[in-house]
């Protein structure tokens, strides 16, 4: 899996990993993260990971409901990589296509969805093919998926 350096265009090496609540204290003491963590801390955690040297640049809380999807509680940059001065490229992509990857692989036919910020409802329509639910959430289908997928994993 890999993602863009903005700097030079050169693409990286990256990836993900389960990590628990003990590691999580950790990696909040590093102060890269805004969000409050410690209330997902209950969820399924991964990161996203520079392979040259562990740096964390993403964080993605999932749980599965009752019905069959992966639902996406929290999905966070690290700072420096939100905005239009980001250092890396392609994050967020390349922890939804996991998520979407594990929805296949439960057997959930590849279902993720997640309640975005307002402000963020339309990039995630936009920029990764999510379909609006006509309230707070938005989802990926088995078709979408499989896109996501190949664009950011290609493994």
């Amino acid at each position: 899996m890999k993602i863009l350096r903005k700097k030079d265009g050169n693409w990286v090496e990256v990836y993900i990993k389960q990590f628990d609540a003990k590691e999580l204290k950790k990696i909040l003491k590093s102060k890269r993260f805004g969000f409050d963590w410690h209330k997902f801390s209950d969820k399924q955690l991964f990161k996203l990971c520079l392979k040259e040297d562990d740096t964390e640049l993403g964080l993605m809380a999932i749980s599965s409901p009752e019905d069959p999807r992966i639902q996406i509680d929290l999905i966070e940059s690290s700072v420096g990589n939100i905005g239009k001065n980001k250092e890396y490229e392609g994050i967020c992509g390349c922890l939804l296509a996991y998520a979407c990857r594990e929805s296949f692989r439960l057997g959930y036919d590849g279902y993720i969805s997640l309640i975005p910020k307002t402000v963020l409802k339309n990039h995630y329509i936009d920029l990764y093919g999510f379909e609006d639910t006509g309230m707070l959430t938005v989802f990926s289908d088995s078709e979408n998926s499989l896109k996501l997928i190949q664009k950011f994993i290609k493994d």
